[in-house]
């Protein structure tokens, strides 16, 4: 009996405790009998409810699994030893909001059914690599009927080559307890056109080899009478045994819990009907009364309505793609719920490309704390994405909620997405100081409306934009009729003409107590601006445009008389210029 160690441990240490030798027998026996009931049920609950540890890879790691990597050698057989997670080899991928493509295939790399991680098994690179990752679990003893849900993507050069030298991705459930493959868990890809349900990419190799790729699919394992065994979940994939080919796949195991695969079988007090939704991407659906006398529906929901009796039972038969795992058949039973759930999404949402928005946007903050939610793509479901993935097209998506207990509901909500202003930028002409420039003829697109800005995050704005009379590199930001905004530079260059004053007085008065270097048109580079005193001695230096002297050394001040300053610069026309001249500093 899983647990009767811990049993055990504990009776043998009551019995050996001294200070209960001489309590009454009865109360003894009552004791030891409670706590035995309350440690079995404790044990068999733990165990019932436990989930298969980072099965689903959603710690984000390959924890609980182990990696494998090696060769394929030239008679297709496999060299793999243990060797850990190989950086480009067994690649943990996490789901990204702008829905990333493959490489070659044209599919989200994100999984399907919305976790935060799958996993990358493979790559692009050639050298008859081999790559493989395994899990071992125990099948519950109380369940006979068990299944496993994984859903998966290949990726295949495919050479002319035999079969037994092509690139290649198995996957195999191994029976350790009985050291023997099981059937239906087992399937084998090695790279060909004519395999069903790959489709060719629209690229190629330098070799001239095609390149074929099988979008996200799902496959179920059905472990009937495999109670208590110990099993092994295996994934591998292989390049082509030649050294010149590769093949890669994803993979993502969905961690059930032990639970029921299918959901949605809660009657809740708030509604009069059920949707029974079953796991998505087999090729065939047929749901069926108890004693499969009654064809309910052929899709992966049925809508039940009215509701059935509680306790009505329900059959799905999962029929899979052919030579991908075997037909599978699982229950549901009608349960009832008499809680309320507040469960309500905005109509509609509306953001700009190329931000889009998430669908967690729309739930409103006076839902029932607590609930789990799933975002779709699509109306039947199938198509499943995190909570931070960025929806950029507009359209209608759907959000489902489910509480605690199990009560579900669906709600639609309506994205708007609308493009961001795409507007031309004409750089003004060059001018020659004091000459300024109209920024507002940079824009000639009149459909958006635009302001004008020093920096790129448009923070602090420009004045003067239509004298503006000092080079430098503005940002334009334009907003369109749907309130969307983008932000483009603009480079106004201006040939600088020095204008340095003849004295100054620095006196605290608050007028011309620094003496600064100064170009109409402004400065683009400063090399140096230096001031010298009558005697040739350096009393200031700096290279930073804007900044000047004082009049003081060490905080004191120096003796009025005539200066020599000299400066190198270049403006923003380009032009590099040296200038030198006098002033004199008056008291």
């Amino acid at each position: 009996m899983p647990g009767s160690n811990k049993v055990n441990t504990v009776l043998i240490y009551i019995f050996n405790d001294q200070r209960i030798k001489n309590t009454d027998a009865n109360k003894l026996c009552f004791t030891l009998c409670l706590i035995l009931v309350l440690l079995i049920t404790g044990i068999n609950k733990l165990s019932a409810q436990a989930c298969l540890p980072n099965f689903d890879f959603e710690k984000g790691n390959f924890d609980n699994w182990e990696c494998l990597s090696g060769t394929i050698g030239q008679d297709g057989s496999l060299s793999l030893s243990p060797s850990g997670p190989v950086y480009g080899r067994h690649s943990i991928i996490k789901a990204t909001a702008d829905g990333r493509y493959d490489d070659y295939g044209d599919f989200f790399v994100n999984s399907p059914n919305g976790s935060t991680y799958c996993v990358k098994l493979g790559n692009n690179n050639v050298g008859a690599e081999a790559e493989q990752i395994s899990y071992t679990f125990k099948v519950p003893a109380d369940k006979n009927d068990y299944s496993i849900i994984f859903n998966y993507a290949v990726v295949f050069e495919n050479p002319d080559h035999q079969i037994f030298e092509q690139p290649r991705f198995t996957s195999k459930v191994f029976d350790v307890t009985d050291n023997k493959y099981i059937p239906c868990g087992s399937f084998d890809f090695a790279a060909s056109s004519g395999l069903p349900g790959f489709i060719q990419a629209g690229v190629s190799q330098r070799d001239g080899s095609e390149i074929y790729y099988k979008p996200w699919s799902s496959v179920t394992i059905k472990l009937v009478g495999y109670e208590n065994h110990e099993v092994r979940l295996e994934f591998t994939t292989n390049d082509c045994s030649k050294r010149g080919h590769f093949g890669y796949a994803y993979i993502d195991v969905v961690n059930n819990c032990n639970t029921s695969l299918i959901t949605g079988n809660v009657a809740c007090a708030f509604t009069g009907s059920l949707t029974l939704t079953a796991p998505s991407g087999f090729a065939g659906y047929n749901w069926y009364n108890a004693d499969f006398s009654n064809l309910l529906g052929s899709s992966n929901k049925l809508t039940l309505k009215p509701i059935p009796t509680i306790g009505t039972k329900i059959a799905l038969e999962i029929i899979p793609y052919p030579g991908l795992g075997c037909i599978d058949t699982v229950y549901t039973t009608i349960k009832e719920s008499p809680d309320t759930m507040h469960f309500n999404v905005y109509d509609s949402l509306r953001s700009c490309l190329p931000v889009g928005i998430s669908l967690s946007n729309a739930l409103l903050p006076t839902n029932s704390p607590g609930l789990n939610y799933q975002f779709y793509l699509d109306q039947q479901l199938e198509n499943a994405v995190t909570s931070f993935f960025k929806i950029t097209q507009s359209g209608v998506y759907y959000i489902r909620a489910e509480n605690a207990v199990g009560c579900v509901d669906i709600k639609p909500v309506k994205l708007n997405i609308y493009p961001f202003p795409a507007f031309p930028v004409n750089n003004p002409k060059p001018v020659q100081a004091p000459e300024t420039v109209n920024l507002n003829l940079a824009t000639p697109d009149p459909s958006n409306t635009y302001s004008f800005w020093k920096d790129a995050n448009a923070t602090t704005t420009l004045s003067n934009v239509t004298k503006l009379g000092v080079g430098g590199v503005y940002y334009i930001k334009a907003t369109n009729a749907f309130g969307c905004t983008a932000i483009k530079p603009v480079t106004v260059l201006i040939k600088s003409r020095v204008s340095m004053p003849n004295a100054f007085s620095p006196n605290t008065d608050g007028k011309n107590d620094v003496y600064k270097f100064t170009a109409l048109g402004g400065i683009r580079d400063l090399q140096y601006f230096r001031i010298y005193n009558r005697l040739g001695q350096l009393v200031f230096s700096t290279t930073k445009y804007g900044e000047g002297w004082d009049g003081k050394i060490a905080g004191k001040l120096q003796d009025a008389g005539v200066y020599i300053w000299m400066a190198k610069a270049t403006d923003w026309d380009g032009t590099s210029f040296m200038e030198q001249g006098s002033f004199v500093l008056v008291r």
